[in-house]
């Protein structure tokens, strides 16, 4: 790795340790916009994920039925807990 390239990697990393998102309390109705997600695969579920982690209020849309929430991944992995 170039010697200058070197900090980004470690820089989400720290900011991560020093300004980390507090979830809301279950079923806390909160008072910020509210944020749609279009698809319920892996990425969906973890920018849901990360949306309801910084306080906002997020509605998930899925085409397919509720046994593909997760796309492949809930398939290859049966102890996500999806």
């Amino acid at each position: 790795m170039h010697p200058i390239l070197f900090p980004y990697p470690i820089l989400p990393y720290m900011l991560d340790k020093v300004c980390p998102p507090t979830p809301p309390p279950p079923q806390s109705k909160l008072a910020h916009p509210k944020l749609g997600v279009i698809g319920a695969s892996l990425p969906g579920v973890s920018a849901a994920s990360h949306i309801v982690g910084h306080g906002l209020e997020c509605r998930m849309f899925e085409a397919g039925p509720e046994e593909n929430l997760g796309g492949i991944w809930s398939k290859v992995n049966n102890t996500s807990g999806l």
